[in-house]
């Protein structure tokens, strides 16, 4: 059974001492209310498509759509180590593969659960989410210690042969794995180059994605996937034994867009598509009664506004209640030991209906250097060591405090108080979690017309 990972055992710990409180929020990091069908189609398309033993229910046939083979004619064909998860922005679909399939991989397979997370902003850096996520896995294979690290060494060696070099373009700490290798014995180009590095990334993938170990791919966000990487997404689907699980907006894909000429193809294989949508009133308040710990009896007026003002979107929900508890219009009344709010308030107040104007807001109660960080930090991405943070502050910000040092816990001393961050491996990680769904060039956008990004010569 594999041991938690720093970033399990500090959310642990958050959660623990949370638990202890009365009068805060709770938001669980493993409950998922509402969503038992979706849990449950899930998790038996991904048994079924690593073709194990047991089926979590017969919800799937309920709740799942699944297409028909393909034709020999169709170049997609062979699509079928998939699961495409869809719906809109901030209902819940990146949160539902986590919590439903990664600890069943990891726990329950000993196997490894790597994603992929796609970025607006590097749309034009082809792979390099892959190779985020790569080097996670290694590190990963490193971690389990030197036995299986020799193993599926070996394995990868076999595999690949004298490719290595190709492999390590996307896969830069394969050094930890398999030691300095020479460089590929032949040097090919353009057409014959991509054929190569196609079939040597399937083989690596291959290589590590054993049955007694098998490999999941989570690639999330589609919707800003770059070419190459769906490409190599296809590549990957369809001759590896990794088992590939996507999640897209369907209302962002471009209809002349490759991913959107890309599932136009697979309609008609059997690619498992699960549907997320909006929260029903049940699963609202479930939702509302399980974070202030109140009978669903009691909370069931303060469901129906959230419901009113949120339309179900999983998200907005999170982001009303914590908005409505920083500014003392929900609270907790110790004597009488319940929460209360005011009914006439809630229903007058106005709830920002798009996420680049929720943010703006929140950015706007920032002062200049939270901005201005928040403004770097979005420049390098969504995953960074604290030094390299360190290093653009100091430079573009000479005259400021810069980041505050984090504390014991992992956490920023700094006012950013909705940027988590948590050590992983001697490694500082910025999990912009409240960011997701959120247009980040339209925020820019704004943000620049209004004055508030600094400009540096970074």
């Amino acid at each position: 059974m594999p041991e938690l990972s720093l970033e399990e055992e500090e959310e642990a710990k958050i959660q623990k001492e949370k638990a202890k409180r009365v009068d805060v929020l709770h938001f669980s990091s493993t409950k998922l209310c509402g969503r038992d069908n979706e849990s449950a189609t899930l998790l038996d398309a991904c048994k079924q498509i690593l073709n194990t033993n047991e089926c979590a229910s017969s919800a799937y046939d309920e709740a799942a759509s699944v297409f028909s083979e393909t034709s020999s004619a169709n170049s997609f064909e062979g699509l079928r180590k998939t699961v495409l998860v869809t719906g809109c922005a901030g209902v819940g679909k990146s949160e539902l593969v986590r919590r439903v399939v990664r600890p069943w991989v990891i726990k329950d397979l000993s196997g490894y659960f790597v994603q992929v997370k796609f970025d607006q902003l590097q749309q034009s850096s082809p792979f390099s989410a892959f190779r985020s996520a790569f080097g996670d896995l290694c590190e990963m294979i490193a971690a389990r210690g030197d036995g299986t690290v020799s193993k599926i060494s070996k394995s990868i060696l076999s595999s690949v042969g004298g490719a290595t070099g190709t492999v390590s373009e996307i896969v830069p700490n394969l050094v930890k794995i398999i030691g300095s290798q020479p460089p590929d014995s032949t040097e090919v180009t353009g057409y014959e180059r991509q054929k190569r590095f196609d079939y040597v990334i399937r083989k690596f993938v291959s290589a590590i994605s054993l049955p007694e170990h098998p490999v999941v791919i989570f690639l999330d966000d589609l919707q800003w996937a770059d070419e190459a990487s769906l490409r190599l997404m296809h590549n990957l689907v369809k001759q590896s034994s990794a088992l590939i699980v996507g999640s897209y907006r369907e209302d962002e894909v471009l209809p002349d867009s490759y991913l959107g000429k890309m599932l136009r193809m697979i309609t008609e294989t059997d690619v498992f598509k699960i549907r997320v949508l909006p929260l029903d009133i049940g699963a609202v308040e479930k939702m509302v009664s399980y974070g202030l710990r109140m009978s669903r009896r009691l909370i069931q007026p303060l469901a129906d506004v959230v419901l009113q003002k949120t339309d179900g979107n999983t998200f907005f929900i999170v982001e009303l209640l914590v908005s409505i508890y920083n500014e003392g219009l929900l609270q907790y009344d110790s004597k009488r030991q319940l929460w209360k709010w005011d009914l006439d308030e809630l229903h007058t107040r106005k709830i920002q209906d798009d996420l680049v104007d929720l943010f703006m807001a929140k950015i706007n109660h920032l002062d200049a250097d939270d901005r201005a960080i928040l403004t770097l930090a979005a420049c390098i991405g969504s995953n960074f060591s604290e030094s390299t943070l360190r290093t653009l502050c100091d430079a573009a910000m000479p005259n400021s405090d810069g980041i505050t040092a984090c504390n014991s816990t992992g956490r920023p001393a700094s006012s950013i108080t909705e940027v988590d961050c948590y050590k992983d491996q001697g490694k500082f990680k910025m999990l912009l979690n409240s960011l997701t769904g959120v247009n980040v060039k339209e925020i820019i956008m704004k943000l620049d017309r209004e004055g508030l990004i600094i400009r540096t010569g970074l």
